[in-house]
């Protein structure tokens, strides 16, 4: 938690849009456009609460063949618990410290097709339950087991579940409906600075294994879900009004 007093205003701005071309998400081929919109705080006092795993996971992807989300994601979740299983993948994950070796999925690229294969991907990405099958093939062959319990609820991915998940070390995969994360967080002094890229009208997985709540003065709270984004690393996702999930379970190794 992190507190300071000084002056609150807070305003939004739209910054620009760039065109995106040529990106594959989720179980949808999409070219898309990404908007980006800045959001500047100044603030009196600000807190700030984290409830996540107590390390995170790989950052895996790269700015290529977004069609690849869903194997991504079943790889980040499997290089998330070969640190307690370190049978899953071939090669340390992490180092001593419980960060991540490598952010790179090539250091796991004979996994990584394994998993393209198991998931039956096509040119238009995964299926939930195609998604969740690959998975299950992938952790039996190494002699483990993967449940998936959802947390939905009235349409809804259920936070206070999410929560709980992250608390026990399990992450969470997302399937979205338009993807909206920060793509810069910049803090200086009393002004906090985010830059939002906004995806509308695709289909994305992602992997989250952490919340993280931010509180202006009393007031203004700004929650996010800490997610690996398949492609632009480990970053923020607001919870907000645009946030669309489809669907979304616990993976749960043993």
């Amino acid at each position: 938690m992190k507190s300071k007093k000084l002056f609150f205003t807070f305003f939004l701005a739209v910054l620009m849009t760039a065109a995106i071309l040529s990106l594959f998400l989720g179980n949808a081929a999409s070219v898309f456009a990404a908007t980006y919109q800045q959001e500047v705080v100044n603030w009196n006092m600000k807190d700030i609460w984290d409830n996540k795993t107590n390390r995170e996971v790989p950052a895996f992807g790269i700015y290529d063949f977004m069609v690849e989300c869903g194997p991504r994601a079943g790889l980040t979740a499997l290089g998330f618990y070969d640190y307690v299983y370190p049978n899953l993948l071939d090669g340390e994950v992490y180092d001593s410290n419980i960060h991540p070796i490598t952010n790179s999925y090539m250091s796991f690229y004979s996994e990584y097709e394994e998993l393209k294969t198991l998931m039956k991907m096509t040119s238009t990405g995964v299926t939930v339950r195609n998604f969740k099958n690959g998975l299950e093939d992938f952790v039996e062959s190494r002699g483990h087991s993967v449940t998936f319990t959802s947390v939905m609820s009235k349409g809804k991915a259920d936070l206070t579940q999410c929560i709980f998940a992250f608390a026990a070390q399990k992450p969470v995969v997302m399937f979205l409906d338009g993807f909206k994360f920060v793509a810069d967080h910049e803090e200086i002094a009393n002004r906090d600075t985010y830059t939002y890229a906004t995806e509308d009208n695709v289909k994305h997985i992602v992997l989250v294994y952490g919340h993280r709540l931010f509180t202006y003065d009393y007031s203004v709270r700004k929650e996010f879900y800490l997610v690996n984004s398949g492609y632009a690393g480990n970053v923020m996702m607001p919870i907000d009004s645009f946030l669309d999930v489809d669907d979304a379970y616990i993976i749960d190794i043993t």
